[in-house]
Order: structure tokens, then C-alpha cells, then sequence
């Protein structure tokens, strides 16, 4: 969704938040009273009303009331993006294989950037820290776990990566933690991979592919058994405060900023997993008096946490004799909108080979997502390819069948990343292929892609995507060196 096709009080909500980004405005940062604000914007107080209540959702904003009350800058953007994201995960209830599967892919090219650019020194410091803990604790062992995992991002020196991996990692254990699993439970888990992430380490300094690749795939398992381990969400209002809590104050993974949990938050949560349990043919979850009577909740607090639910897509609310809340078939687009325009304003501009690079990646990973949905006989293909062929000729972007698969598998946490991706290269103006030469190889190669995929021959649609990335320039050799184990 473009800018101009938002509403006014999403649109001037968004324009909020790229500034505080571009100006690198800190948290604190007065903005100035309601009245200044729509002033400044030259909008009215009711449509900047709703921009401020907007941005006060993602965290960008916080409002004060009292003598020095007015519109202030919130916790930091990254923050706000991360945890907008990991929560996104939560609240869609998203399992645990999707999440693995985002993360192999993402994490393939940050170890290989690792293993190209790592100096002698930093190859020994990680290798240091690759050790198991001496203090054998399960806690001990999870504190080893963030430090290497955090050290690996830090070394591979592409920061929007970086950010799109951090929220993959904390959803993993935050998925677990508010399905049932105690803080000794996050501890096994760390200690039960700590091998495996000290011979991870050992094939990326001496640049081992394919077991690198292999290593990777064992972690990712190990996480998948963990969480199918833990799958018992919270029922009542207490214990769900209590997981987030511990997840606050233990892992550090829900409240960013260090405010306590509120109990919206968990409200929001436990209505989330209300809605991926329905199976009914109309999604209703109930009235609003019904839910706040199950829920034992005031209205305030019900209406603010059916508000952040509705701006990640998960719940809609409907008026009329036969209104209430419902469930919303998946649509992440605020998700993507948000994290893509963070990721171009502040990161991506020094790495758009990387960034090309995920996102040919990712176009392949949701390339599988994609004929495996129009096998079980997903319609969406069908319209996705007539739309990709339909732009086919006039068409000079780059990107044109990842966007295919992206429209045609919208729910699948790789497709949520890759269209998050295109839009912060849209954003930068990066995708355009202007040499006629490579034009016309492109587009033979997205008419064999749509052919193709159309008749689910996976192996050559994904063929015909490498040679788009070899058209691309993104990085041949580099992806050279992985196609074989990719494949």
C-alpha cells in the first residue's frame, strides 16, 4: 500500500515517524502540544488526533499530560520496529518451523558475511566465546547463547540484516516462554545447542559451506523439537501477565524501554491466541461485552488491547446487530510498511547488494511456500502469475516475480520479510534494470519463472531465479560459493 492510498490519519502517522528517524530525534524529544503539531502539519486536531494515537501504538510517540504534557519522541525506532515485529510473530500465531525457516535463510547471509569479512582478532574473539560457559547452568548457558548470537550480527556488519534477525531469534524463545516454558527450559536449550554453535562457529571461520549449511540446519531442528515441546498458551489473565513478565524481566524480550508489563499487553495476547484457536466458518471471538466478561477486564483496557491488535492485523471490529470482534485473515501490511521504511531511512542504503541479495534469498525460500500452498489448491497463484505476465512487457523492475510470490503466499513469515524488504528497496529507487541488453534477458527469464511455477516444476523456477540474480549483479560470487547446498 502507497502513501497516497492510506488513510489521512495513517499517512500523516507514518510522516511522524520518518522524521523522528531522518532527524535522529532521541527519546524525550518535545515535538510540541497537540495544537502545535496540527498546526506544524497544517491538518485538523481531529485527523492529527488519530495520527498521534497511530504512532503512540508503534511506540514512536508518547503523549504526557500535566504542566509539561504534550506530544514527546518515545524508545528508541529500532526498538519499537524490533518488538513490532517479534510481536506481529506472537500475535499471528505464527508456529515454530516459519520462524526457522526465515531465520536459516537470513542467517546464511550474515555467517557468510561473517566468514568474508571477520579480521584475525575478531575470528579469535569469537572462537573465545564459541567455549561453552564454565558455570554449567541452564541460565548461564542462555546468557552465552545471546552474547555469541548477538557478537555474530555484530561481525558481519549488515545492519539491516541484523535488525530483521534480532526479532527471528527473541520470537523463537518468546513463542516458548508464553506457550510454557520456564526459564530453566530456555536454559536447556541453549545448552543442548551449545556444541553445535561452537562447530558452527569453527565452519565459518574456515569458511565451510556446506557444513556451515549442515550445522545451521541441526540448531534449527533443535529449536523446531523445542517448541512443539511447549505448546500450551496461557488461559487466564494472570498467568499470561506472569509469562510476560518473565519474558520482560528475564529475557529482556518484551519491553524494550524496561517498563513494567501492562495489562493490555496480556489482554492482547490472550485475545490473539483466542483467534488462532477459532475454527468457526465466520471468525466471530464474541460481542464486546462478552469478551470483556470472559476476559475480566475493564472496557478501557479491552478497547486498547483490541486497538494494537487491530493495527497488526490480527482482529477486526464489526457494527450492527451482528457486529463484535472477529478474527482478520492474515494482513501484515502495517508490519511491512513500518519495518520497511526503517530499514531504507536509517540502514539499507550502505548495503543494497545485501539487501538484494535477501531478498533473492528469500524469493526462493517462499518459492517452495508458494507450489506447496497451490498443490493443497490455493487460488492465489492463478492471479498472482496473470498479474506478473499482464506487467511483463512494459516492466522494468528487477524484482517483479519475487513480488509474484509474495502476493500470491502472504501469510508465511519469509514472504512477511521479503515484501518488507521490497519495500525498503522501493523506497531507496533500487530494482530498476535500465541496460536493454539485461532487460530483455530479465524478461525471458521471468517468462520461464511464470511458466514454471505454473506447472509446479520448483526446481527450475528456482533455476531461473539464480540466473535472475546473475542479471541482478547481486553478488554472483558470492552466492556462487552457496548454490550447491542451497539447491
Amino acid at each position: 500500500m502507497h502513501m497516497n492510498e492510506l488513510k489521512a490519519g495513517e499517512r500523516i502517522a507514518r510522516e511522524l515517524e520518518r522524521q523522528i528517524i531522518e532527524r535522529g530525534w532521541g527519546a524525550g524529544h518535545f515535538l510540541g502540544r497537540e495544537e502545535d503539531v496540527a498546526r506544524q502539519i497544517g491538518a485538523s486536531r481531529a485527523i492529527v488526533r488519530e495520527a498521534i494515537a497511530i504512532a503512540e501504538m508503534d511506540g514512536f510517540i508518547e503523549c504526557r499530560r500535566g504542566q509539561a504534557g504534550g506530544v514527546y519522541v518515545g524508545i528508541s525506532a529500532a526498538d519499537t520496529r524490533n518488538s513490532m515485529l517479534r510481536n506481529y510473530l506472537v500475535f499471528a500465531g505464527v508456529d515454530g518451523v516459519q520462524i526457522q525457516d526465515a531465520r536459516l535463510t537470513i542467517e546464511k547471509i550474515l555467517c557468510e558475511a561473517v566468514a568474508r569479512r571477520a579480521t584475525k582478532g575478531e575470528a579469535l574473539r569469537l572462537r573465545a566465546l564459541a567455549q561453552p560457559p564454565s558455570d554449567r547452568s541452564a541460565a548461564s548457558f542462555a546468557r552465552h547463547n545471546m552474547v555469541l548470537n548477538h557478537e555474530i550480527l555484530s561481525l558481519a556488519r549488515l545492519p539491516s540484516l541484523a535488525f530483521l534477525m534480532t526479532p527471528l531469534l527473541q520470537a523463537s524463545i518468546d513463542i516458548g516462554v508464553w506457550n510454557g516454558a520456564s526459564e530453566n527450559n530456555v536454559g536447556k536449550l541453549s545448552a543442548e545447542t551449545a556444541e553445535l554453535r561452537r562447530d558452527l562457529v569453527e565452519a565459518l571461520i574456515s569458511y565451510d559451506d556446506s557444513r556451515m549449511l549442515a550445522i545451521q540446519h541441526q540448531i534449527s531442528a533443535a529449536h523446531i523439537r523445542w517448541a512443539e515441546r511447549h505448546a500450551s498458551p496461557p488461559t487466564e489473565l494472570e498467568d499470561a501477565i506472569q509469562r510476560l513478565t518473565l519474558l520482560g524481566q528475564k529475557f529482556a524480550m518484551h519491553s524494550a524501554d524496561g517498563r513494567p508489563v501492562k495489562k493490555p499487553q496480556a489482554v492482547a495476547r490472550l485475545i490473539a491466541a483466542i483467534a488462532n484457536d477459532i475454527r468457526s466458518a465466520d471468525d466471530r471471538l464474541g460481542s464486546e461485552e462478552e469478551m470483556i466478561g470472559r476476559l475480566g477486564v475493564s472496557g478501557g483496557v479491552f478497547r486498547e488491547a483490541v486497538r494494537t491488535l487491530e493495527r497488526y492485523g490480527i482482529v477486526r471490529v464489526r457494527r450492527g446487530n451482528d457486529g463484535g470482534l472477529f478474527r482478520q485473515r492474515f494482513n501484515p501490511e502495517g508490519v511491512v510498511g513500518a519495518v520497511g521504511l526503517f530499514i531504507a531511512t536509517t540502514q539499507a542504503g550502505a548495503e543494497p547488494l545485501a539487501l538484494r541479495r535477501a531478498v533473492h534469498r528469500l524469493g526462493r525460500a517462499a518459492a517452495v511456500s508458494i507450489v506447496n500452498e497451490h498443490a493443497t489448491g490455493q487460488p492465489k497463484l492463478k492471479l498472482a502469475l496473470e498479474q506478473g505476465r499482464n506487467e511483463l512487457k512494459q516492466g522494468t523492475d528487477l524484482f517483479a516475480p519475487y513480488r509474484v510470490l509474495a502476493s500470491a503466499v502472504s501469510d508465511q513469515v519469509v514472504v512477511i520479510l521479503l515484501r518488507a524488504l521490497l519495500r525498503a528497496l522501493d523506497t531507496l529507487g533500487d530494482g530498476i534494470v535500465e541496460a536493454p541488453q539485461s532487460l530483455d534477458e530479465m524478461h525471458a527469464l521471468h517468462q520461464s519463472f511464470y511458466e514454471y511455477l505454473e506447472a509446479k516444476d520448483l526446481p527450475m523456477a528456482r533455476r531461473c531465479l539464480v540466473e535472475l540474480g546473475t542479471v541482478a549483479s547481486v553478488d554472483v560470487s558470492i552466492d556462487a560459493n552457496v548454490e550447491v547446498v542451497a539447491q
